[in-house]
This record gives structure tokens, sequence and C-alpha cells, in this order.
């Protein structure tokens, strides 16, 4: 049948492809629902792309993904071999294919057909590929179902880090009814009945102008199927049963061993119920095999998996994510026990942690109470976010070792449990856990194990701000790893310890976080570089040192996202929106934060962070959310109350009680306690300034506001400007106004009023910046190259008085310094 109402579809894949061969790669999303014409429209555009060369792959309905599968078909249509040997990096493995995709003078279009069912390992390769293909000549084609909800939520998380301008996104629509006419005339059917009943489904109409009933068409394509597959000889009916239990291609070589008359598959071939391709066959829709195989009898799709499950094994050189799908449908429990092993371990080698987790399910499903295949399921529901599921599988293992009397893998196994514990935000669980494991493995000769359990402690601490217990168990951890020649502790430890010497000696916490981060870079251990990014960039966030810790965390950023390291990528990203926050940037705070709210494998703790941005935001801004993202921080402090998440919330809570009058006690009371919990004075800079503003201390405001305002931190500056004298409080409220923080501006004209303190000057409103009629004065000699002494002299003022107002320029600009509020 013709191919209608999709000449626009075609020009967007010929300009990408135009594109692509002139060296500017891109890629091509081509989405529709299910049966309105994305592979038709494939088959229309490919044929005719001259010296390009085409690579086809597909992504099955398998019961798990397989890890990788279309990046294997990509290979073979490429003619390489590429071993699934479970040792290559993904990296690796990408870095190569990319290579193949990008080789020859001709432009390339490889073609990823139902990305909607992919491996998390696939999606990450679209994404890794997506990042480079610019400069390529290759044209990466992805078709998706729309009405797939899940995994369109991935592929829009995986294509959000591909510049905009290289994916083409494509939309394949339904047929309009004068279309639906159009076909229906040509076959002499009823269009207003094939209309009605498909409501333009591209495919839904083929099959029922097929049905050989065209007055009276079938209400569904199901009945269509079916009414053909019933004129069908039996030969013929016996082969498309078989195929229906492919996903997706069906060899011939393995029907020949499955059929005893091959000749129904030539029937079913003539008949149009299946097409050729190659070496295999297949239905010409997913739609179409579902209802065959829906109405197989259990029994016989039982049985006819377990042959198409012998044959794979004596064919050789097989997924084993197909075996393990073939085993489970025939229900084969000890094929599943001997697969489902092997195929999660595949996948978790190559970063497929979701399917790695359902395949270990799976193999305990039928033999369970396996230790080995428990640890292995915690850690890829560790991985992916599923951390009750890991907590609760980590617990059958201690529990195993137990009854075993394993004291090592019991002692293992408690910190594991810590560790878990603390991702998910049980602060109190996890140090039980932690001290429990060093208990327990004391009590061996001293390991790895013991090593490891050190470190766990000394983390912990060190995230308590407790800095001298954590250097105690770090410099036990370090010893013994240094005497097991155990380097990555080592860098673990050596992590650790700088963070906890942060607030009391900052030159031997960066030597040592830095001394970190080059180990880690210099023997390419991925999480333990993003770890010493993270704790240097955070530390100097916290110390307010704003323009170093957004550097780092850039860094830090940019590295995860080479290495889809999403974990602490995220929570990377949580303290870049609070850093914006810090330095008045509240639209990329926003941004920021949100994008981390948004994203599913954000942690427990990388949620705190951009909830407490968006709280923050929120409150200034008059939001009367506030008290959701409060409610949600406040769940934190449920299960452990460390200084390090206590404190932003107390500060939220001074700051709330500020803004709107109430709850003040309860606030000091807040402060009250994150000040004893605080390693120091330095980490109290943010406690103290909120005790001052709700306490009404009498302190140097002024000398503050300019502390402020040097550190980048306008809002702060703003509210030390509002407890000095008038021209003070004009400034004050003029910065919150240019800030954005109508709920704090509020307070502002509420406080000037009380004082019988008009507003800002009208000279000051008509300001687009809020600068007032001396602040303009100043930044015009600024401009001049004048220093602050000679500024003062100019306009007979104190060098401090410019001291200030330099200081306000600079926050009412949203400037990083002198030199930048000039420009």
């Amino acid at each position: 049948m013709a191919l209608l109402e999709r000449d626009r579809q075609l020009k967007q894949l010929a300009g990408a492809l135009d594109g692509a061969a002139a060296g500017r790669g891109a890629i091509a999303l081509i989405s529709g629902e299910a049966g309105s014409g994305k592979t038709a429209l494939l088959r229309s555009f490919l044929p005719g792309l001259g010296s390009a060369r085409i690579l086809r792959s597909y992504c099955e309905d398998l019961d798990i993904p397989d890890a990788l599968g279309p990046l294997y078909d990509l290979a073979r249509g490429a003619r390489r071999t590429v071993a699934r040997d479970g040792h290559r990096p993904q990296l690796s493995l990408f870095s190569d294919a990319l290579s193949m995709l990008s080789e020859g003078d001709d432009p390339t279009v490889a073609v990823i057909e139902d990305i909607h069912w992919a491996d998390d390992a696939t999606i990450d390769f679209v994404r890794y590929v997506g990042r480079r293909i610019e400069p390529a000549r290759l044209l990466l084609v992805l078709t998706t179902r729309t009405e797939s909800a899940g995994s369109q939520r991935r592929l829009r998380r995986a294509l959000a880090d591909v510049p905009p301008a290289l994916v083409a996104r494509i939309e394949v629509p339904l047929l309009s009814e004068a279309a639906v006419a159009t076909l229906a005339h040509e076959a002499g059917g009823d269009a207003r009945s094939v209309y009605l009943a498909t409501s333009g489904n591209a495919f839904f109409v083929t099959e029922l102008l097929k049905q050989g009933t065209l007055r009276h068409p079938a209400h569904s394509v199901r009945e269509a199927v079916l009414a053909r597959l019933e004129r069908l000889p039996a030969p013929a009916r016996r082969a498309i049963d078989v195929v229906s239990v492919f996903p997706r291609r069906a060899e011939t070589r393995l029907l020949g061993a499955i059929l005893d008359d091959t000749s129904g598959l030539d029937a079913a071939v003539d008949a149009g119920m299946i097409e050729e391709s190659g070496d295999a066959v297949a239905f010409r829709h997913e739609i179409a095999r579902r209802a065959v195989e829906a109405e197989l009898p259990d029994a016989r799709r039982r049985d006819l998996n377990g042959q198409v499950l012998a044959a794979l094994r004596r064919l050789g050189d097989q997924s084993v994510a197909r075996l393990a799908h073939h085993a489970q449908q025939a229900g084969d429990r000890g094929a599943i026990a001997e697969l489902a092993p092997a195929a999660g371990r595949w996948a978790s080698s190559v970063g497929a942690h979701h399917q790695a987790a359902r395949h270990f399910e799976a193999a305990l499903d039928v033999s369970p109470d396996q230790p080995e295949l428990l640890r292995l399921l915690a850690i890829e529901c560790h991985m992916t976010g599923r951390l009750d599921d890991a907590i609760a599988a980590e617990r059958k293992v201690l529990a195993l070792h137990r009854a075993a009397g394993h004291r090592v893998d019991e002692g293992a196994s408690l910190r594991w449990l810590s560790r878990f514990s603390y991702l998910a935000g049980r602060r109190d669980d996890a140090e039980q856990f932690g001290r429990q494991a060093v208990t327990v493995l004391e009590q061996s000769p001293p390991g790895a194990d013991l090593a490891i359990a050190y470190g766990n402690l000394s983390q912990l601490e060190m995230l308590a701000d407790h800095a001298a217990a954590a250097l105690d168990w770090g410099g036990r951890a370090r010893a013994l790893g240094e005497k097991l020649g155990r380097d990555d502790v080592v860098c673990i430890v050596l992590n650790n310890m700088g963070s906890a010497q942060r607030w009391a000696n900052l030159p031997e916490a960066r030597r040592l976080l830095t001394q970190s981060l080059d180990m880690a870079l210099a023997n390419d251990w991925h999480e333990h570089a993003a770890r010493a990014y993270t704790n240097l960039g955070c530390g100097e966030v916290e110390l307010h040192d704003l323009d170093a810790g957004i550097a780092t965390l850039t860094a830090g950023i940019a590295y995860c996202a080479e290495r889809d390291l999403d974990t602490l990528r995220l929570y990377m990203k949580g303290w870049l929106g609070r850093a914006c926050l810090m330095r008045g940037q509240w639209t990329l705070a926003q941004h920021e934060a949100s994008a981390v709210l948004g994203d599913d494998l954000a942690t427990a703790l990388a949620r705190f962070q951009a909830t407490d941005t968006i709280a923050r935001l929120r409150l200034r801004r008059g939001d009367p959310a506030i008290s959701e993202a409060v409610a949600e921080l406040e769940a934190f402090l449920v299960s452990g109350r460390e200084f390090q998440r206590l404190m932003p919330f107390a500060t939220l809570a001074a700051e709330r009680a500020w803004i709107t009058g109430e709850r003040g006690d309860a606030a000091l009371a807040l402060l009250a306690e994150a000040r004893a919990l605080s390693p120091g004075a330095t980490a109290s800079t943010d406690i103290a300034f909120w005790s001052h503003v709700l306490s009404g201390f009498a302190i140097d405001w002024d000398e503050l506001a300019g502390d402020c305002g040097r550190a980048g931190m306008p809002f702060e500056q703003a509210v030390a400007l509002l407890q000095g004298n008038e021209a003070s409080g004009r400034k004050a409220l003029a910065l919150f106004e240019h800030l954005g923080a109508s709920a704090a501006a509020d307070h502002a004209r509420r406080v000037l009023a009380e004082r019988g303190i008009r507003g800002p000057r009208k000279s000051t409103l008509a300001n687009a910046a809020g600068l007032t009629t001396r602040e303009l004065s100043v930044l015009r000699l600024l401009a001049d190259g004048l220093s602050n002494k000679a500024i003062a002299t100019s306009l007979g003022i104190s060098p401090k008085t410019v001291d200030h107002h330099v200081s306000a320029i600079i926050g009412k600009l949203g400037a990083q310094s002198r030199g930048h509020a000039v420009a």
C-alpha cells in the first residue's frame, strides 16, 4: 500500500542525513504510537540513500532486555566481532562502537528500532554517542512508541545531555480520514468503517483491509490477524506459532531445527503474515506477533520456548539474556538457575543495572538463599536507587552468614548494611551496623574487609563532622591499607580525612583531598575520583569560597557525566544549585535544583540539597508551596540529626521566622541544637549570622554586609544591611527587589516603616539594578579606574563608606568582582 501523509517526515530525515554527510552528525528520534508507521517510514527512506552505509539494529521485547543487544547488532552489520566477555569497561566498548560507526568517507545511518524496549546500557550508549556525534558523519536513527511512559522518561533523561540542535524529533501521526479513505478505496473497502475501527492507525488499517471481508471489517487488529491465520494451511499455521515466540526475529536456521516441515514458512510469507529479512523472518509488526502468541495454549507456548532454547544452545554464540528469556518462558527452573545469574553479571558489567537486578531476582525465585546472588542483587538495587530492596536483600545475606558461622562474611555484610542505610538517609542504623562490622571483623586476622570497615566508620564520622574520630578511624584504615597494599582503600581514606579537616585545617584538608583525587585519576578509579571532586567542591561552598566551589563542582559534574556516574553527578548538581543560590543567580539555582528533583536516579542525599534550594527560593519569593519542601527536608532529620543537614534546616527555619515573624523561638532552639553539633566556629558562621539576626544582637552590621558582598552573597548582604541605618535599609530593600525576593522585600518594608523610614528614592527605583544615585557615582568612578581611597576623596566620604558602596554595587549587579561590575 502507498505511504501517505509522510512527506514532511521524509524531508526531516533527508535534511538530517545531509547534515551528517557534511560532518554534522545528529540523532533522529522517530516517535509515534504502536502501528502508526514508524518502520514503514524507514522502509521508504533507507533504500534510496546511495553510498551511505546502513546499519540496522533492534531492541527486543524480552522479559528482561538484552544488555547492549542493539550495539552487537550494529557490530554484526559492520562485520565486526565484539566479545561478550564482561571484562571490558563500558566506556571502552562505547568508544570502539562510536569509532566503528564514524569510520569511512561516506555517512553512516545507524538505526535502533523500538528503543522503548532498550536496556539501561543501550540508553547510556545513546547518550554517549549523542554527546560526541556532532563532528561525525553519522545519523543515529531511533524509533520509539509515544505511549511507553517509562521509556520516554529514560530517553528524555538521556537526550537532555545532548545539545538540542543535534536532535531531530520526527513525529509520525495517525492517518487522516482522507488518507484512510484513499487506501480503502484502492482495496475496495468500507472507508468509514475502517476509519472508525482504527482511528487512522496505519498498521490497523492495513490489517483490516487485508482480512478479506472488506464490507464488514473486524473490530480490532487482533480479530483481523486471527481471521487471516485461520485461512492458512496447517503447516503455515504451525510455522507462525513457532515464529510468534521469538520476540523480534526468528533465524531461519533455528526454525529449520524446530519445524518438521519448513514449507509452511513459505506459505506464511506468501500470505503476508510474516516477512523475510535477510537470514530471518519476522511478523510485520509486534502487535500481530502478540495477537498470535496470546492465542497459544500455555502448555504449547512453554513447549515451543523449550524447543527454541534447545536450538539456541546447539547453535551457540548467543546472548545469555536471550537464552534466559526463553528459559523463563519455558518455565525451565534448572535453566533459569543456570542462565539468569550469568545474564545478571553480564548486564551489570556493561552498566545495565536495572536489568541485572531483574535477572538476579529471577535466579533467586527458583534458587533462593544464595548469599552471593543476594549480595549481587543488593548491589544492583543500590545502584538503581532501590535502597529499601538493597537493605532487605543484604539482611538475608547477613542472616545466612550468621547461621553458617562465617564471621568475616558476617562483618562484610554488616559493613554493606551500614553503607546502604546511610544512603537511604538512616544515619542511626548506618552507625550501628558500621560499629558492629568492626567488632565482628576485629575477631579475625586483619584483612581488607577490616580496613574497609575502618574506612566506613571514618566516613560516617566525617559526615557527622566529628573530625577527631574521623581522623582516628581513617588513620587505622590507612595504616592497614598500606600494609596490605590496598591503594584503593588508602585513596578513599585520604578523602575522608581531608574532608574531616576542612573546618580546622583548610590547607591540610585541601592537600589530602587533592592527593586522593590525583590517586583516583591516575588509577582511573572513577567513583573515588568523583567522591574527591564532590568533597572538594562541597567543602569550598560550605566555606563560602563560591568561585573555587563552583569551578570544582563544574569539573566534577563533567567528569561524572562523561562516565555516567549519575549518583554523584546529581549530588554535585544539588550543591551547585546551592552555590548559585548563594551567589544570587537564582534562575540558574532553580534550574540545577529542579534537574535533580526531576531525575528518578537522584538519591535521598542529592534531593536534600536540591530541596533546600527550592525551599529557600519559595520562601524568599513568597511561594506558599514552601511548606511541602520544608516537610520533605524535615523527614531527613527523623533517622539522624547530622550537622550537615541540621545546620541548613535550622538556618532555613530562622530565615522563615525572620520573613514571617512567626516561630522565632523554635528557630532559635534549632540553631542552638545545630551549634551544639558544630565541629568549630568556622562551621557555625551561618548559624551565628541567623542567631544574631533573630536575636537582634548589636554587632557591626555594616562590616558584616561588606563581608557578604565580597563573598558574592547578595541575599545575606541585604539581610545584614537591613539591620543598619536608614541608608543601609534602603539599600537592603533595593537589593531584595533586584533579586526578586518579594517576601523578603515586604518584610524589609515593614521594618523600615516601623522605623519611620521611607523606601528607596525614585532615582533608585528608576535604575534597572536598583542602584542609588551615590552608588551610580561610585560605579562611574570605578569605571575611571580610581581606587577606593581616591573615590572617597572625590566624593568627600570615608574610604570605609566607599567599601560599603562597592560591596552593595557588586551584590546588586550579581557581579563577581569590581572589574566584573564595571564591565
